[in-house]
């Protein structure tokens, strides 16, 4: 096919239609049932070269003028505002040149690369926080029986067991029993020592 300079059609082979037609490669897509281009924001009717609506980014002074009239060294590919086209092909060449393909597929790659490292990493957070979780929980189990421990104790010192206070002596020793508690709390007789219950701890 070939086209004028607006893009409008001047010869034609074969009739199958393709939306790839008047610079399909710059982003130009051709409706088939209307007949009209599809530049991005806006529809091109290249039978009077003029948009049929007004640029959206209101870019200079005639908002339906197709590449402000000069469409030789211009294109419009957004619908908001012409370019030069050497900037354009400039641009693909570089797109090309560079392998834009492949940066994309490697970008694509270490997004994923960082996905999973997010998602194991927020797996171990979570293992980590129910790991200090049940040590806590030991813990406290562990300071519950301490203190029931520390009770014992004080209710022993403070209340001697049968068998050790003044009513019922165990065996004296230079005349004093042995394990007996003062009347100020110390312990006195024998070798200054308590027996304690052997299930205190």
């Amino acid at each position: 096919m070939q086209y004028d300079a607006f893009g409008e059609t001047l010869t034609r082979s074969g009739s199958t239609a393709t939306p790839v037609q008047f610079a399909g490669t710059s982003g130009y897509h051709a409706d088939a049932a209307t007949g009209l281009l599809l530049l991005g924001h806006r529809y091109y009717d290249a039978s009077i070269g003029r948009f049929l609506s007004s640029d959206p980014a209101q870019a200079g002074s005639n908002w339906y003028a197709y590449c402000d009239n000069n469409p030789l060294v211009r294109l419009d590919p957004t619908g908001l505002f012409p370019w030069w086209k050497d900037i354009v092909d400039g641009a693909k060449d570089v797109a090309r040149d560079i392998g834009i393909d492949k940066i994309k597929d490697g970008v694509g790659k270490m997004w994923r690369k960082i996905t999973k490292s997010k998602d194991d990493l927020e797996k171990s957070i979570d293992k980590a926080e129910d790991d200090i979780d049940a040590r806590l929980d030991r813990l406290e189990q562990a300071v519950d029986e301490i203190n029931q421990k520390l009770d014992r104790l004080i209710e022993h010192l403070t209340n001697p067991t049968e068998g050790t206070g003044p009513s019922n002596p165990p065996p004296a020793q230079d005349g004093i029993p042995e394990g007996y508690i003062g009347p100020n709390g110390e312990i006195i007789g024998g070798d200054g020592t308590v027996e304690l219950p052997v299930d205190l701890f």
